[in-house]
C-alpha cells in the first residue's frame, strides 16, 4: 500500500486499478462511504458514514473473476495487496468505474453472479455481498 494524496477514486482506478484500502464503497465522483460487514442484512454490509478519500491508504487490486453484462460492462471481483482483502466492482463497457466495494477482511472475491437487478459476490472465506448492478448502493 502507498499513501494517497488528494485525488478521486475514479482517478485512482484509471491510473492502475487502485482503490483506497479501507472498508468502503466508492463512487468515481469522489463520494466514499465506510461500510461494515453484516450478514444479517440482505446486502451483507451496512453503509456507515461518508469518508474522505484523501487520507486513505491505497491498494493495488487484482481481478480474479468477471461477468460480462448485456450493456458491455463488467462485474469484476478479486483481491487487494494482502490475502485478507477483497474487492467487488462494476465497470462500464469502456472500463470506467461505476462503483467499487473494498473490504480488508473479506478475503478475495472469486465468484460473481447476476441475480435479477443484483450483483452477488462471494469470497473465499464465505463473505457474500449484494449490490445493485445499475446503482452503487446495496440492492
Amino acid at each position: 500500500m502507498t499513501s494517497l494524496s488528494s485525488t478521486s477514486v475514479g482517478e485512482l482506478w484509471a491510473d492502475g486499478h487502485r482503490l483506497p484500502a479501507g472498508d468502503a464503497l466508492h463512487l468515481p465522483d469522489g463520494r466514499s462511504y465506510r461500510v461494515g460487514l453484516d450478514p444479517s442484512v440482505p446486502a451483507g454490509f451496512r453503509l456507515l458514514e461518508r469518508v474522505p478519500v484523501s487520507a486513505e491508504e491505497v491498494a493495488y487490486i487484482d481481478g480474479l473473476v468477471e461477468v460480462r453484462l448485456e450493456d458491455g460492462g463488467v462485474l469484476w471481483g478479486g483481491e487487494g495487496d494482502h490475502g485478507s482483502q477483497g474487492f467487488a466492482a462494476r465497470l462500464t463497457a469502456s472500463g470506467a468505474l461505476v462503483w467499487a466495494l473494498f473490504l480488508e477482511e473479506s478475503n478475495p472475491f472469486t465468484r460473481v453472479a447476476v441475480e435479477g437487478p443484483q450483483a452477488v459476490f462471494r469470497s473465499t472465506s464465505g463473505v457474500v455481498v449484494r449490490l445493485g448492478v445499475e446503482g452503487p448502493g446495496p440492492a
